[in-house]
């Protein structure tokens, strides 16, 4: 007897431990997660945090507001419904009634050890999809269990959803200070869920001064023009993009305002000569378009996106309201903290996207033209026609034209930031995803695979890493998982992803090509020369940028998956 009573006194200890990990208490009140198992592992789950109050209603394209406290215990065990979107740059479709504009919310991923003792590593992850797409539920919440939040790893894992497209860039009058919204909203919502994380993580046994801003694609963007922003100096220890596109880009006041403007007129809420240095009248145009339904402002945005004008990258805020970013991007790259930075590409990222091949497997000549000014302008040639030829020069056959995307967008782009790193001083680190073999580890619908040679393809190492576009894993799947996650592990617990990592030197060019053998160990060598050819062309032209509001239309997305045409 007296044994069956010591039984039953162990059972319920063991669920009074349970319960007072589960429930956490944080400033605003007390929130109940779960536990999350994966194969051979289990870890805590704290899903639909709200950081900030709903942006709904009158509060549609204001600025991120202070979150209120809640009565009780809240319910924190499953994602909230990402934030609204739209756009032609992912063929995936979400129904709007899986969406909602009620979606400032935040996850959090802990283990037992994090959960009682407390000042374990941190990253906070921004999704991608092109500033206009996706979110957290794209985030196979197992994976995250195994990859960071397991008592093997030790990593307390933060995502969260922030405001998209239109929603999220939305930008009319970009010379006058409005009452009722700011620039750059994405990122101030993003920044709001970095001052959330900083405050409340150690309740979740965090260490609030040991955070990794992280990011992919257009998420990698964000975390890097976050990471140059002054309002984040005491936010972050340290920085990961993952193929960030053209992150020093020179910013811009008009970043997203055509678009905007557009889609004020089409929606009925503004005419061609509406006065935008008036604030007034543009307080009259926000009005109007808060009082409609929100399903109705983003199918006007996919028609706009059909006329070639598209909501990307953030704006110059430099002389508002609580600016993001006081500076240009030049300033702020010269001013930027010696923080470690992790930094690069898979092999083939967009490769394909463009110029698709002619009947006799030539290509496009007046798409690669177009894309040719367009691109140079972007890298401020001094004379673009000249840099235009030179482009064609250099791209003119089917199999480099295949290559020009992912050469300044994103090669490019990985060599500057590291670059750029190495200058200030801190630790650098560049790699290159080089497995082609991913196979059905990579799913996106049935009948759909991208083809060998264009593997791996933008955000196929994500499968592994994050549980995006899961599929079928194999035994050599499931240790490629292991290793490669552990990379990033070791950078985020000591600055250091190991491997035989080299720290970065720009005459160098050198990176970590990392591959997987047969068993899915990692077979990673250091190379040198990282894509110079292609750096030193783009370089030689590049100056400061200007504004992108669009691409030529020459995208061949018949190739792409919502997680491939990010840009």
């Amino acid at each position: 007897m007296l044994s069956v009573v010591a039984l039953l006194s162990s059972i319920v200890a063991v669920f009074c431990v349970e319960d007072d990990l589960l429930i956490r208490q944080l400033s605003l009140g007390a929130v109940h997660g779960r536990i999350l198992s994966a194969p051979n592992v289990t870890g805590y789950a704290f899903q639909g945090i709200p950081y900030a109050e709903p942006p709904i209603g009158g509060l549609r394209f204001m600025a991120p507001q202070p979150k209120n406290h809640w009565d009780g215990v809240l319910e924190t065990k499953a994602y909230r419904k990402d934030c609204m979107w739209n756009t032609s740059a992912s063929p995936a479709h979400v129904p709007y009634d899986q969406l909602s504009e009620d979606c400032l919310y935040l996850n959090i991923f802990s283990s037992e050890k994090c959960l009682k003792e407390g000042n374990c590593s941190v990253v906070f992850f921004i999704h991608g999809g092109a500033w206009r797409s996706e979110g957290p539920s794209f985030f196979k919440a197992e994976t995250l269990i195994e990859n960071f939040a397991s008592e093997e790893r030790n990593i307390v894992f933060v995502n969260f959803a922030y405001r998209l497209g239109f929603l999220g860039l939305v930008n009319l009058a970009p010379e006058i200070e409005l009452l009722s919204t700011v620039q750059n909203l994405a990122l101030h919502d993003q920044l709001t869920a970095l001052k959330f994380i900083k405050k409340e993580i150690s309740s979740f046994g965090g260490d609030p001064n040991k955070i990794t801003l992280m990011g992919h694609s257009s998420g990698g963007d964000n975390a890097y023009a976050l990471y140059l922003s002054p309002q984040t100096s005491d936010l972050i220890s340290q920085v990961i993009v993952m193929a960030g596109p053209d992150v020093e880009q020179e910013l811009v006041k008009d970043q997203n305002t055509k678009a905007s403007r557009k889609i004020a007129e089409l929606a009925g809420c503004a005419t061609e000569k509406t006065d935008y240095s008036r604030a007034d009248s543009v307080e009259d145009v926000l009005k109007c378009l808060r009082a409609l339904p929100v399903e109705e402002l983003l199918d006007l945005q996919r028609v706009v996106e059909a006329t070639g004008l598209e909501f990307t990258k953030e704006a110059l805020d430099q002389g508002g309201p609580d600016p993001i970013f006081p500076y240009p991007m030049a300033d702020l790259i010269k001013k930027k903290r010696p923080l470690p930075i992790l930094t690069g590409t898979t092999k083939k990222e967009l490769n394909g996207v463009t110029f698709g091949a002619v009947a006799d497997g030539s290509i496009h000549v007046d798409k690669l033209l177009a894309f040719c000014r367009s691109t140079v302008g972007l890298a401020k040639a001094v004379n673009i026609e000249e840099g235009a030829k030179q482009c064609m020069d250099r791209y003119s056959d089917p199999v480099s034209a295949e290559e020009i995307f992912n050469d300044f967008f994103f090669f490019t782009s990985a060599y500057n930031v590291a670059k750029s790193s190495f200058e200030t001083g801190a630790p650098t680190y560049l790699y290159q995803f080089e497995y082609s073999d991913i196979g059905r580890a990579h799913y996106v619908k049935p009948n759909y695979s991208i083809p060998k040679h264009r593997r791996p393809f933008h955000g196929q190492e994500l499968a592994y890493l994050l549980g995006i576009y899961r599929g079928a894993f194999t035994p050599k799947d499931v240790q490629i998982q292991k290793q490669w996650s552990q990379l990033f592990v070791n950078f985020i617990n000591t600055g250091n992803p190991g491997f035989g990592f080299e720290p970065f030197y720009p005459g160098r060019g050198n990176y970590l090509a990392i591959n997987f053998d047969s068993d899915g160990e990692m077979a990673a060598k250091v190379t040198e020369g990282f894509h110079f050819e292609a750096v030193n062309f783009w370089n030689g032209l590049k100056g400061k940028s200007s504004r992108v509001d669009s691409l030529p239309d020459i995208l061949d997305r018949s190739v792409c998956t919502s997680s491939s045409c990010r840009r």
